[in-house]
């Protein structure tokens, strides 16, 4: 948060200068060690939070912090100078971050070791923090923002395959500005797993399999993934796999690819497939593997028509929503420009502040991108706004809430807490607003309308 506290001439001098003071938001005690600039060079606040800036030339500035325990403000304070002007008082406000610690047992009290744990915000759209649990089953999370989290511990392929466990239920905590949470425990079960084996099967552009003895592209795959527990496993240059570590029951396999470039981007699900585990595992599996021979070359960009930020990400999901979507995903360079190559398949894009589409010059008003036929080549662009409310209302305690778009497909989804209370932020637009007891949705076109508006809070009246 920037404040200024008063502005006007000060004690600079006769020189044209800035000049303020950094403090902690909700003690406003000062913060030493800050870095602050306003020019190229950094300074660095001393005991009394102070910076200052002397001998600046007329003109416009930006005051920026820089710092790895408090909550930096999004945006930095702007001043326009004239010759001779030195203001002061400027209060840069910013938040301590806190942490979050505890331990992972099982239901004999021992401790748990390498086990996943997530720490999930309950409102807005901000990323979640991860850590694991050291030998002793202890975990810290640090550089957590004030808010209110779900917190779950997950099995991680770290772990011995001998046993595994299931998602926990998510346990509520809430983190103030400064104060660290500790001593909180979460208890797993643990499970024998399963083992499952099976072959890759290509579908090529026709969409109709190869023969079983048909070569398989081996370079184009790397591990299959159990999104359950991440049991995953190398794929074999004749397509077979044996992946162990499955938990028994209904679950879904998926087929990785490689990422396209250095930093990752590319890197998607070619394929996947649900089915029911036995305790004593499961042979004979087929996962089908699709050719990608669609090239989309494409612009994400803001309401203005300016490039987004370098390495922005952009996703093309195909069929229905799950908990790790089939498909693929790219990063913008620094003129906003993409590249990525798909299956012919149908896709919905999901891209931050998604606002509106246009493929090959055409505006797209459906919820997919149709790539199963036609030429193999297309032009994207995306744009982008950050005009945003929120929704608030009330579904059954711990249900989770979707919210799919009514025009081009996005789709958010939040968790309500044991009160059955729930706040989501959202893009401006209209969504068909609807709960389920599970992650994935069977039909996202039904639930109650609502239309969310810039900087508007919308009440649900009736519980979904």
């Amino acid at each position: 948060m920037l404040a200024l506290a008063s502005l006007g001439a000060s004690a600079l001098g006769q020189t044209t200068g800035l000049a303020g003071r950094v403090v902690q938001s909700n003690t406003r005690a000062p913060v030493s060690g800050v870095k602050v600039r306003a020019i190229s060079e950094w300074q660095v606040t001393g005991p009394d939070g102070r910076f200052s800036f002397r001998d600046l030339a007329p003109g416009k500035y930006l005051v920026e912090v820089e710092t790895e325990k408090y909550l930096r403000p999004p945006t930095g304070y702007a001043a326009t100078l004239t010759s001779g002007q030195a203001l002061s008082g400027i209060e840069i406000a910013l938040t301590p971050l806190a942490s979050v610690q505890g331990k992972v047992v099982d239901s004999e009290g021992m401790p748990v070791s390498f086990a996943a744990v997530k720490l999930i915000p309950k409102k807005g759209m901000r990323a979640g923090l991860a850590g694991s649990s050291g030998r002793d089953g202890g975990f810290k999370i640090e550089r957590v923002a004030p808010g209110e989290y779900n917190l779950e511990a997950r099995y991680s392929p770290l772990l011995s395959a001998g046993r595994v466990f299931r998602p926990t239920e998510a346990r509520s905590v809430i983190v103030k500005a400064g104060g660290g949470v500790g001593g909180l425990a979460i208890t797993v079960r643990w499970e024998d797993p399963a083992t499952v084996k099976g072959r890759v099967v290509n579908i090529p552009a026709t969409g109709h399999p190869e023969e079983l003895g048909a070569s398989f592209a081996s370079d184009q795959a790397e591990t299959n993934l159990l999104d359950l527990v991440g049991a995953s496993a190398p794929i074999h240059p004749d397509g077979s796999f044996e992946l162990t570590g499955v938990l028994p029951g209904k679950t879904r396999l998926y087929l990785m690819t490689r990422p396209q470039t250095s930093d990752g981007a590319g890197l998607g699900v070619a394929g996947s497939i649900t089915m029911d585990v036995p305790a004593n595992g499961l042979e004979g599996v087929l996962l089908p593997f699709y050719s990608r021979d669609i090239t989309v070359k494409g612009r994400v960009v803001q309401e203005n028509g300016a490039p987004v930020a370098l390495a922005t990400r952009i996703a093309f999901h195909a069929g229905e929503l799950l908990p790790i979507p089939e498909g693929f995903d790219a990063a913008t360079d620094g003129d906003g420009v993409f590249e990525t190559q798909l299956m012919r398949r149908n896709y919905s894009v999901v891209c931050r502040d998604l606002r509106s589409l246009l493929l090959d010059g055409n505006p797209v008003t459906s919820a997919m991108l149709d790539f199963s036929s036609g030429p193999a080549e297309h032009t994207l662009e995306v744009r982008t706004s950050n005009a945003r409310g929120t929704v608030k209302g009330r579904a059954a305690p711990q249900f989770y809430v979707h919210f799919s778009s009514t025009g081009i497909r996005t789709h958010w989804t939040t968790k309500a807490d044991q009160n059955g209370d729930f706040v989501q932020e959202l893009p401006v637009g209209e969504y068909h607003a609807s709960a389920t007891r599970s992650w994935e949705l069977s039909d996202d076109s039904k639930g109650t309308i609502v239309t969310v508006v810039e900087g508007e809070q919308v009440q649900l009246r009736e519980r979904l």
